[in-house]
């Protein structure tokens, strides 16, 4: 058995100072960082810092931040921003409205029903933005429960000094739920014909240049009674509970109903009447058609229309800066087309811009003009395909001199050579060095 083992009393004298004194270092370290803090917070929120709690023309309370001239100096105007504490408070930020939207949505991820049901309950969205699931009416409730939260944590500084601030996520859920009563609503929306002609009206004149003939505004009408009559509201509330049986139709609905009805009209349409529109199908389709062309890839014309329909977006016209998806298909298309030029397209060059500079050294070679060899071109392909007589590719576009050796010796080319000035220029060079042999020419 182990003898135990007896401090002196020295010993244990010595263990407890140092304890002490460790203990006395943790203390001074944490009101050191204490007093960080809060001279951070205080040149934030102090008397004379950047931000303050004031009044809305309304009497509403609100965080605001003065606006500075270009000198620096305070203007008497004032913006409004939102509080975001981090668990270490000097990280903490100041956001402003469109931040804070997206911080907001940022955090609940794929549970932003659960925010909306959760902002509806404690009184930031009604009844009929919650039902109906109105985005800005979301957006709208995010920023009143952002700005009533910004509000409390920095009022919990500047009046009771406190710098333990509650995060947003735990802020809302710990507020009260007081959505009451017990109802089944039930309601029901039937758009007039007259409105739904004036809008699958402008819908055709934006993507096509044209109006709607009869039959389509009929078509139209018709798929919106059916939707509107499958999509009649039915929530149930009781408490704090809010369960949604179905819900109205959105905007993203509508436009869906449109698409519909357009895409078969326009497949139906011959490719050269939609392109002699001014619509913004027509102007995307010379767009990705040229697109396709700089990058060497060949999409047939109902490729690229059912490329283009296929990227139709809620918000109105196909522009160039929304046509990204279908670009992005034609590059990837032109790396497996290319694969030797892969790296080179990945940096932003098109397979154009290396096919016209073949085209420019076949032309001046062959005496035609440059502008009538496309990429397309057989030579061309073959210079930037630059495969050896297995089929396996080099690794880069032909040299220059592979390429005339091509131009020169192609069947189908060679003619072109033998009657270009060069070729003439070249003939001539060897009569001279034969004359010269035989001493008949200086």
């Amino acid at each position: 058995m182990a003898e135990p083992t007896y401090k002196s009393p020295d010993a244990a004298k010595k263990a407890a100072e140092t304890s002490a004194a460790a203990a006395a270092a943790v203390a001074a370290n944490k009101n050191a960082k204490a007093k960080e803090v809060q001279n951070l917070l205080n040149g934030l929120f102090g008397a004379t810092g950047k931000l303050k709690v004031g009044f809305d023309p309304y009497g509403n309370l609100q965080l605001q931040q003065s606006i500075l001239d270009s000198n620096g100096k305070p203007t008497g105007e004032f913006q409004i921003v939102y509080f975001w504490p981090a668990p270490n408070v000097e990280n903490s930020e100041i956001l402003n409205a469109s931040e804070a939207v997206a911080r907001v949505k940022g955090a609940y991820g794929k549970n932003a029903e659960s925010l909306r049901k959760m902002l509806y309950e404690r009184g930031f969205m009604g009844e009929k933005d919650y039902v109906t699931r109105s985005e800005s009416a979301l957006n709208g409730a995010i920023l009143k429960s952002a700005n009533e939260h910004s509000v409390e944590n920095v009022q919990r500084f500047t009046v009771n000094g406190q710098i333990d601030f509650s995060n947003y996520d735990s802020w809302l859920s710990g507020k009260t739920a007081y959505t009451g009563g017990t109802k089944i609503d039930t309601e029901k929306v039937s758009t007039p014909k007259s409105e739904t002609d004036q809008d699958i009206n402008e819908f055709f004149f934006t993507m096509l240049g044209q109006d709607a003939d009869e039959d389509t505004k009929t078509k139209y009408f018709n798929a919106v009674q059916l939707a509107e009559k499958n999509a009649s509201r039915k929530a149930k509330i009781s408490g704090s509970v809010s369960t949604t049986v179905n819900t109205l139709l959105t905007e993203e609905d509508y436009y869906r109903i449109k698409a519909d009805i357009l895409k078969p009209y326009v497949l139906g349409t011959p490719l050269e009447k939609i392109t002699q529109g001014t619509g913004s199908i027509a102007q995307a389709v010379t767009v990705i058609k040229q697109y396709a062309a700089d990058y060497g890839v060949s999409r047939t014309s109902t490729d690229i229309l059912n490329d283009v329909l296929g990227g139709m977006k809620v918000g109105g016209a196909l522009t160039e800066g929304n046509l990204d998806q279908q670009k992005q298909l034609i590059r990837t298309l032109a790396k497996a087309r290319y694969s030797n030029l892969s790296n080179l397209i990945d940096e932003g060059i098109k397979v154009s811009d290396i096919a016209n500079q073949f085209a420019y050294y076949k032309g001046k070679l062959l005496g035609i003009a440059d502008n009538s060899v496309s990429i397309f071109d057989e030579d061309i392909q073959l210079a930037l395909d630059n495969k050896d007589a297995s089929g396996k590719s080099q690794g880069s576009v032909m040299s220059l001199n592979d390429y005339e050796k091509l131009l020169r010796t192609n069947p189908k080319t060679k003619p072109l050579w033998l009657k270009s000035p060069g070729a003439r220029e070249e003939a001539s060079g060897y009569a001279n060095d034969i004359l010269r042999m035989f001493g008949l020419r200086a």
